[in-house]
């Protein structure tokens, strides 16, 4: 658990990059355990191009934008037609910590897309994407999680998870001078997967870091007032390529973690919008509205 301490912060943005590099937990329906490798697409595109491939393929702008480049290659890759998308906002502010808050605007806001990919015949694969972005300073910076969850018996594509955490920093030194910082490269525990229901996923949130001062005994700290993330995978299932327009549902939650002790994401299936819960709930504060999306897809194939 770590307490955030308060710095001096304005000026300078800084930005903390926390990518998962190598592997996800994969846990399957009789509690086995099986070790996957993180996907990495090998075909690379300069940003204009994939914004230009996306907009061509039906994504709205405001989506396009939200993407990280990552995101957008994955579904530059798997030739990705858009199905429909949901943005929510809320607000999370450690309620128990601060229950008189005044402030009730919305500091957090978590879209979910969905997206048909390429597969083999007889399949349908969706492409699911959840972007979070919570701009706050929270008292207490443990292990946040997220959880998607999705309706109509969809698995998950092994080794298609890939998740990102961004925190953005603030210093200001005693003369007002300011300067850029990134501090990155520390990899994150991946997604559990539970069969037929959804994926979870873990960040350690940063709440400062330091960087050494040349010529200066003091430290040049950097503390966070903004946290973001994304996570994205892709789930497959037969098709009897009647045709039929079948509709299927996702939603997704975010969860702060303010108190010990730690909880774990369950997921409710089916063919409603599914649900999303965490143990130990009083432990959280979460993003009270899940983001919910329904989208129609065709049976039938989509080869390229």
């Amino acid at each position: 658990m770590f307490l955030k301490k308060c710095f001096l912060s304005t000026a300078l943005t800084a930005t903390v990059l926390v990518t998962s590099l190598s592997s996800f937990s994969m846990v399957s329906a009789n509690g086995a355990q099986d070790t996957n490798s993180l996907q990495v697409n090998s075909t690379s595109t300069s940003p204009p191009s994939l914004d230009a491939y996306l907009k061509s393929k039906g994504f709205p702008d405001d989506l396009i934008a939200l993407y990280d480049v990552e995101q957008k290659q994955d579904l530059y890759n798997q030739k990705a037609d858009f199905l429909g998308y949901n943005t929510v906002g809320n607000r999370i502010d450690e309620r128990l910590i601060q229950p008189y808050a005044l402030d009730s605007s919305n500091n957090f806001s978590h879209t979910v897309s969905a997206s048909r990919v390429v597969s083999a015949k007889g399949t349908v694969q969706i492409a699911l994407n959840y972007n979070w972005d919570w701009k706050y300073d929270p008292t207490y910076t443990m292990e946040d999680q997220w959880g998607i969850a999705w309706s109509d018996g969809f698995t998950l594509v092994d080794n298609s998870s890939q998740y990102k955490y961004i925190a953005y920093g603030k210093r200001t030194d005693l003369i007002g001078s300011t300067e850029e910082d990134t501090n990155g490269g520390v990899t994150q525990t991946g997604g559990i997967y539970t069969v037929g229901a959804g994926m979870a996923y873990k960040v350690n949130l940063v709440g400062s870091w330091s960087r050494p001062n040349p010529g200066s005994a003091a430290a040049k700290t950097f503390s966070t007032y903004r946290h973001k993330g994304w996570s994205g995978f892709s789930i497959r299932k037969g098709h009897d390529n009647s045709k039929n327009i079948v509709t299927t549902s996702f939603s997704a939650m975010y969860f702060h973690q303010f108190l010990k002790p730690s909880g774990s994401i369950s997921f409710g299936g089916g063919s409603a919008i599914p649900g999303i819960q965490i143990g130990w709930a009083t432990s959280y504060d979460s993003s009270k509205s899940s983001a919910t999306a329904s989208v129609a897809w065709g049976q039938q194939d989509k080869l390229s």
